[in-house]
């Protein structure tokens, strides 16, 4: 018997002769512990169980890429800076590129919202659509 099993042995004796508080505690908790429990687990609950883990070890690596994509973008962006000598104290945004937009508000709203409910049609409909 491992030790354990012997306090557990011990702890019963004393519980049977004793009546105290914690006897009758400990009484209730090992019948307790002895009856089987009223549940059963599905068949399938081992594969749920290793599809989980298969999941979590899909989302560390997805999370990984991620990360390398950062830092990739981060070592790319300075060593353009540096390569350029791109002087942040000189620097004027000029919004003269998007100064056409100024005559048509109207397409870019209809542009916007398009993008985005293309962007719902794909996330509702045809990703489920295929599995995703």
């Amino acid at each position: 018997m491992n030790n354990e099993e012997e306090l557990q042995s011990q702890i019963e004796k004393s519980a049977t002769t004793g009546h105290g508080l914690d006897s009758r505690s400990y009484q209730v908790i090992f019948d307790a512990l002895k009856k089987e429990p009223s549940f059963k687990l599905s068949n399938s609950f081992e594969d749920k169980v290793i599809q989980k883990i298969e999941e979590r070890k899909e989302a560390a690596k997805d999370a990984a890429w991620i990360w390398i994509g950062v830092a990739s973008f981060i070592i790319a962006a300075v060593a353009s800076i540096m390569l350029t000598g791109f002087k942040f104290n000189s620097f004027n945004f000029n919004v003269g590129t998007f100064r056409f937009l100024a005559g048509y508000p109207g397409l870019f709203i209809f542009g916007t919202l398009f993008v985005l409910g293309l962007q719902l049609l794909d996330k509702k409909i045809i990703r489920p659509s295929i599995g995703e």
